[in-house]
């Protein structure tokens, strides 16, 4: 998914990524996944960027998601994402979505 939001290939995602295993702030969960090791260490990321930048990786994010179909638990991660990066001209498709995956 993080290759589709930076238009990137998988191989070169996961190399970026490299130091935040090592640092043990992500998993790899299987070839070409990873989680935070803590909800804690995404929470202090997601923290420190500006409210712009979230709302533009929540978009992006819903945009990939997208991609994987209409299945229950990932049209509540796209309501999610898309929630928090609506704009004010975005909100009526991420309100519609959310009841969707309610």
């Amino acid at each position: 998914m993080i290759a589709r939001m930076a238009d990137s290939t998988s191989a070169r995602v996961a190399d970026g990524l490299a130091p935040a295993v090592c640092a043990a702030l992500l998993d790899e969960t299987g070839p070409g996944r990873f989680s935070f090791r803590h909800a804690l260490v995404r929470d202090a990321l997601e923290g420190a960027a500006s409210a712009e930048r979230r709302a533009a990786l929540h978009a992006a994010a819903e945009r990939a998601l997208a991609a994987d179909g209409e299945v229950p638990e990932l049209l509540i991660e796209r309501a999610r994402h898309a929630l928090h990066g609506a704009s004010l001209a975005d909100a009526p498709q991420a309100l519609t979505l959310a009841l969707r995956a309610a």
